[in-house]
């Protein structure tokens, strides 16, 4: 059982930790890589735009399709779609008739519920003429329940409050994608196309055995860490200083490599030494804050299965190899817990509206190993209605990826267009 920091020499995944003399800047690690900006929808209870207009309710008749009310003018509406969920409606004065309606981000179980900011994303969306439709969600965590109820319940709203728009926008990011995977996999013939940043194509089951791997990988190599295990209470908050120090202790570095070797092969992605610590800060600052979140949503049963794991490592020298599957922790999930991964949401591909996906290439927290595994389900069925791209970039939801957001919509938007103009 390998628990010392004296380790056998062995093949470098080629990872130096010596261009960071100090810790390198985290980026608050958890709580940011999961929001990222606003972007990813972090941003609390600001309007999508200035205020525009009355933030007055209009009252209409449900299910009856009407015309621009307020032509020429610009219209701001907040309100509640039943309990616990917030929305802001913002439709320009030069209105396209066209309607985007926002997905949010993973927001941390214990904080506010409130509608995320898009800031200047948002401007720019009503600059071009587009109407922005968001909600919080009636809880936080995984809520993909939640979510892709209340965001369709909001699609559905706008054609009540405000008119029925020709064209229906989803754009999804990071828990958002796979809400809005779920939505339009399921009620596509309300929608028109959707822009999915940071997806979770692979499904829920792929993301939470990654983040485990992460976990019991760590935790079989710095065992000094004191992680609890992975679904056992939490003593407190994140320890981040505390792991960044044993991480970075040169007396560490051939655990880390170690370490790194083989979570490399369960997808941790980084190109350099501070890749290498930000990414598995990510990881396990997620797993802290998740773990317990899924387990709750499960009524307490196991929804990780490593039981037939078999974790391995190019060039670490076998004994090594096999001492890790002998001692790491093992988990089997339970048939229930299993179909609540399923439900929500193991995604199909079978889409038949446009659908384009944007992934940084080293995204830690939602690997893209998630954009291979939707392009197989979706070659299944009708690989014209996907394109992938993606950007060189480190981070979830970065800022090279947020930069891409207005010009794939766009990109989006006529794809739509040419579709709909085609006999």
């Amino acid at each position: 059982m390998l628990r010392s920091s004296s380790v056998p020499a062995l093949p470098s995944p080629g990872i130096s930790l010596r261009a960071s003399a100090s810790p390198p800047r985290l980026l608050s690690i958890v709580l940011l890589a999961l929001c990222v900006a606003g972007a990813a929808g972090c941003g609390r209870n600001q309007p999508l735009s200035p205020e525009l207009g009355s933030s007055a309710t209009p009252m209409r008749t449900a299910g009856v399709a009407y015309v621009d009310p307020t032509p020429g003018v610009p219209l701001h509406l907040i309100g509640m779609l039943g309990p616990g969920a917030q929305y802001v409606i913002d439709k320009p004065a030069s209105w396209n008739g066209m309607l985007i309606v926002w997905a949010h981000g993973y927001t941390a179980p214990d904080d506010p519920i409130q509608v995320p900011n898009l800031g200047a994303l948002g401007q720019f969306f009503l600059s071009q003429g587009f109407a922005l439709a968001a909600s919080s969600f009636s809880e936080n965590g995984y809520a993909v329940a939640e979510g892709s109820r209340q965001t369709h319940q909001l699609a559905m709203l706008f054609s009540d409050l405000v008119a029925e728009p020709d064209r229906r926008f989803l754009v999804g990011v990071s828990l958002g994608s796979i809400i809005s995977l779920k939505i339009l996999e399921t009620l596509s013939h309300t929608y028109d196309g959707a822009l999915l940043v940071s997806t979770l194509g692979g499904g829920s089951d792929d993301e939470v055995r990654y983040l485990a791997d992460v976990w019991v990988l760590f935790d079989k190599f710095f065992p000094d860490a004191s992680l609890p295990p992975l679904f056992g209470e939490r003593p407190g908050p994140f320890p981040q200083a505390q792991l960044v120090g044993l991480i970075t202790d040169p007396d560490n570095a051939q655990r880390f490599q170690l370490f790194l070797a083989f979570a490399r092969e369960r997808s941790l992605p980084f190109a350099s030494g501070p890749e290498a610590v930000q990414a598995t800060l990510t990881a396990l600052g997620f797993a802290w804050v998740g773990a317990l979140d899924f387990l709750d949503r499960t009524h307490g049963h196991v929804l990780v299965d490593n039981s037939e794991t078999v974790y391995t490592a190019p060039g670490v020298p076998q004994p090594i190899v096999d001492d890790v599957n002998a001692t790491v922790d093992r988990f089997t999930s339970t048939l229930d817990a299993e179909a609540y991964l399923r439900k929500y949401y193991e995604p199909d591909g079978d889409l038949q509206i446009p659908v384009i996906t944007l992934h940084d290439q080293r995204d830690p927290l939602v690997p893209i190993f998630h954009e291979d595994l939707y392009r197989i389900l979706v070659q299944l069925h009708d690989p014209g209605l996907l394109r992938q791209y993606s950007v060189d970039a480190f981070g979830h939801v970065s800022p090279t990826l947020q930069g891409q957001i207005p010009s794939r919509f766009l990109e989006l938007v006529t794809w739509v267009n040419l579709l709909a103009a085609t006999p």
